[in-house]
This record gives C-alpha cells, sequence and structure tokens, in this order.
C-alpha cells in the first residue's frame, strides 16, 4: 500500500488546503497503521529467546533512529539536489520495496515454538502426543529447543 499510495498523497498534500493535507496524512497513516499492527507479533519471532529483548530494543530503536531520525533531513536534500518536491515520497517507496523483499524472505513461524521457546501444551495427555510425534511434526524442530533433545 505505502509503494502504490505513497505519490498520489504527495500529489494531494501539494494542493496546499487542510483538507488536502489531511487526506493525503490519511493516505500516508493507513499503511503505516498496517505496518505497527503486525509489528509485535512479528519482531519477537525473529529473535531467539535468550536475546529476544535485547535484539528487539536495539534492531528497533536502531532502524527508528537511523531511518526515521534522518528521514527530514535526506529528504530535503533530494529535494535540494534534484529540485523534485516528490523526493521524499520516492524515498519511502524505495525502502518499502527493500522491506517488501525482506518480508518475502521471512520465514513462517506461525503454529511453531520459537526459535529457543519450549513448546506449550495445555493438558498431560497433550505432552504425551507431542512428545510421541516429535519426531514426524513438520511444526517442532527438536533441534532448536533450549534443551538438547538426545535421541534414543
Amino acid at each position: 500500500m505505502t509503494i502504490v499510495l505513497m505519490d498520489p498523497a504527495f500529489a494531494v498534500m501539494q494542493i496546499g488546503q487542510m483538507w488536502a493535507v489531511t487526506i493525503a496524512v490519511f493516505m500516508v497513516a493507513l499503511p503505516a497503521g498496517f505496518y505497527i499492527a503486525c509489528l509485535a507479533s512479528t519482531l519477537p519471532a525473529l529473535f531467539p529467546t535468550a536475546s529476544r529483548y535485547g535484539a528487539m530494543g536495539l534492531t528497533f530503536n536502531l532502524g527508528v533512529s537511523l531511518f526515521g531520525g534522518t528521514t527530514p533531513l535526506f529528504s530535503q536534500a533530494l529535494i535540494d539536489l534534484t529540485g523534485n518536491s516528490y523526493m521524499p515520497a520516492f524515498y519511502i517507496m524505495f525502502f518499502s520495496v527493500i522491506a517488501f523483499v525482506a518480508v518475502l524472505f521471512m520465514k513462517k513461524s506461525a503454529h511453531k515454538p520459537l526459535l529457543g521457546s519450549f513448546p506449550t501444551v495445555a493438558t498431560h495427555e497433550e505432552a504425551i502426543e507431542l512428545a510421541r510425534t516429535q519426531d514426524d511434526n513438520p511444526d517442532l524442530d527438536p533441534d532448536t529447543m533450549p534443551i538438547p533433545v538426545v535421541k534414543v
């Protein structure tokens, strides 16, 4: 959505009326809302349990400070360099394409214990069934558990 809506949002924004700016901000905020909604569940799945808190904090804040903090500087520099007031839109669209490619290569973690976590069960019988079928369970990889599984 960001790739599609960013250019039209900047066109609407340049009308210069308050109603146009409001519509443009909504066009920019809508895809950002979808991104932020998924962020809380996606980031933890990218890191092993033992380092999850620190790795999430470091990568999230480093990314926000490097790109969020410097975007106005780079946007103004690109406008000054090219004379094109749409350059901030192209800048955001460029990094959206990179993010889209990164998302395509992310490993799916649904229904699987996260790296370094134990699988969870609700009952004793479910634990016995999980242990009995762990070698054939495609959603369970014993090699990623925090305590090595010794195969007998």
